[in-house]
């Protein structure tokens, strides 16, 4: 499960919900108060401790901006910035767009930073703890 703390490579929106649902049941453990009826970080730090609290709030607050798209439900993925090349070269090597025989001097002639620009017209940009995500859109 990832750390959640703007770090990681990407994670996926099922960690999200499970996170949420964990920290939700853990709350409702300690305190007894119906969700429902919280309001702030300060409220899920009382039945959580503060980073615990802190965490679950961001993770709602990031939920409700990102839940309206497509794969939330069903595993949407969410690439940090700083990987989001790698990745677009990985996906542009896995759908074969670039045969396995490419000689390596035209391989590494490629701007995979302009491809990775190209690739972001189909994705949605997201910050969450301070990191920018992006999922397709």
């Amino acid at each position: 499960m990832p750390n959640f703390d703007g770090t990681d490579d990407y994670f996926d929106s099922r960690e999200v919900i499970e996170r949420i649902a964990e920290l939700t049941a853990a709350f409702i453990d300690a305190t007894g108060v119906d969700p429902a009826d919280i309001m702030s970080a300060e409220d899920w730090a009382f039945g959580l401790g503060e980073d615990e609290g802190r965490e679950l709030a961001d993770l709602i607050a990031f939920r409700d901006e990102a839940d309206h798209l497509p794969d939330w439900k069903y595993g949407e993925t969410f690439i940090h910035e700083n990987h989001f090349t790698d990745y677009a070269q990985e996906m542009v090597e896995d759908c074969g767009y670039i045969p396995a025989d490419l000689p390596g001097w035209l391989a590494n002639a490629i701007d995979w930073e302009k491809v990775a620009d190209a690739y972001k017209e189909d994705y949605t940009e997201f910050e969450f703890q301070g990191a920018t995500y992006w999922a397709r859109a």
